[in-house]
């Protein structure tokens, strides 16, 4: 049995799930798209404690070569932990094993289903805590952001932002700036990871808004999408998070995943 939460969470809630607080995933548990509308499922993944036991029996060699790159054992732990997660939930979705899923990597190294799929995915994570949006959607973009000091914040906003976005950010009180911006900035990730960019559109080219609501973006250029929308979904005492889906979402669920 899946556990089915709303749609604000903390790295405590999400600790909890990765340390037992939750059944195991199984076939019969995996939860239906709404029959109407376009549905994201969001499962959050803990991310912390050593590398995932069945690590090499789940992930390519191209992944764990990948993972020894790392630097730090943490960061190859994390990286691991979220790739096990990434390849056992949609494994289920598509009634599969998790070594067979047939990932590719676009233009841009945004990975997808290949196969004729129609399920797009993208994974997210930051420090501890990580988010996987799943959906019939080709575009989807994810991003999640812990809440960390910043200095010089409003230098780096004029970097990052367009110019209404730092006209309006401009006039918060200096203790007020931290949530705005990351919020800002998880949304514009959120969007680039949709369309599948890379670095080939600058942040501060793009206007997703400071706020939490939901904005329409059109998209120039030859993407494959002609808008995307975006919202904040996500924005508690420790962590802010956005989701980007071209065309538009109807209904955002979130679970609680544990391997």
């Amino acid at each position: 049995m899946i556990q089915e939460f709303s749609t604000r969470f903390s790295k405590t809630a999400a600790s909890r799930a990765a340390n037992g607080g939750l059944r195991a995933l199984t076939p019969t548990s995996v939860p239906a798209f709404a029959r109407e509308g376009a549905e994201i499922h969001v499962w959050r993944i803990g991310l912390g404690g050593d590398g995932p036991a069945d690590a090499e029996r789940m992930l390519n060699l191209t992944e764990i070569r990948r993972a020894d790159k790392f630097a730090f054992e943490r960061d190859r732990n994390r990286f691991l932990h979220a790739r096990v997660a990434l390849r056992h939930i949609l494994a289920h979705y598509l009634e599969t094993e998790p070594r067979r899923l047939p990932i590719r990597l676009g233009a841009h190294g945004k990975p997808y289903l290949a196969g004729g799929s129609t399920l797009g995915f993208n994974l997210s994570h930051s420090d501890d805590l990580g988010l996987l949006a799943i959906g019939h959607a080709e575009n989807i973009g994810i991003d999640i952001e812990i809440l960390k000091p910043l200095t010089n914040v409003k230098r780096l906003a004029l970097s990052v932002f367009s110019p209404e976005e730092y006209q309006a950010f401009d006039l918060l009180p200096d203790d007020a700036l931290l949530l705005p911006f990351f919020r800002c900035w998880t949304r514009k990730e959120a969007y680039l990871k949709a369309i599948g960019s890379g670095l080939t559109i600058t942040p501060d080219s793009i206007t997703v808004g400071i706020g939490s609501e939901k904005a329409r973006i059109n998209v120039k250029g030859a993407h494959g999408v002609s808008f995307v929308e975006v919202a904040t979904f996500v924005q508690d005492d420790d962590s802010v998070a956005s989701l980007a889906v071209a065309g538009g979402v109807s209904r955002c669920r979130v679970f609680g995943y544990a391997p």
